[in-house]
């Protein structure tokens, strides 16, 4: 697997990579490593993970995401959740919804929290129904600055 980084204000988004798909996007205070990658793949990624850093609209949704270790029901969840556009928020309840689900807004939200895919499957766009900015596994701090690139915090 080939790994990169992209450092920014709160830290680093790491990627690992294998080929042409991605294993995870995850958050870090502390890389583990600084490699040097040839993956093509991975550099495109991180070009676009810095840009979207800056506040350059990305669409992340043409990369190919690892999903064999992912439910049925997550996966379901995801592709619903990557359908919010940029600078847009929805409910968990909306996402419930959209997949077939209304009555499973936690069950989305539990999906999320365990969401391997940072900013590919953007669950900072997922806040509750009341508006408020709700829970995000890598802490609200980051979900709040995710959505102040955006220009949506609460």
């Amino acid at each position: 697997m080939d790994i990169g980084y992209v450092a920014f204000t709160l830290g680093y988004i790491e990627i690992g990579v294998k080929g042409e798909k991605v294993e995870y996007v995850r958050y870090t205070t502390t890389p583990t490593a600084l490699p040097l990658s040839h993956n093509k793949y991975l550099n495109k990624l991180k070009k676009d993970i810095t840009k979207y850093l800056r506040g350059e609209k990305v669409d992340f949704r043409t990369y190919r995401l690892n999903l064999d270790n992912i439910s049925p029901f997550e996966t379901m969840v995801y592709r619903a959740t990557s359908s919010i556009p940029y600078a847009e928020v929805k409910s968990y309840k909306w996402v419930a919804t959209q997949i077939g689900k209304p009555h499973a807004y936690r069950a989305v939200g539990n999906a999320l929290k365990k969401n391997p895919f940072l900013l590919l499957v953007p669950c900072h766009r997922v806040w509750k129904n009341n508006r408020e900015i709700g829970g995000f596994s890598a802490g609200v701090e980051l979900k709040r600055y995710l959505c102040s690139i955006e220009g949506t915090s609460p």
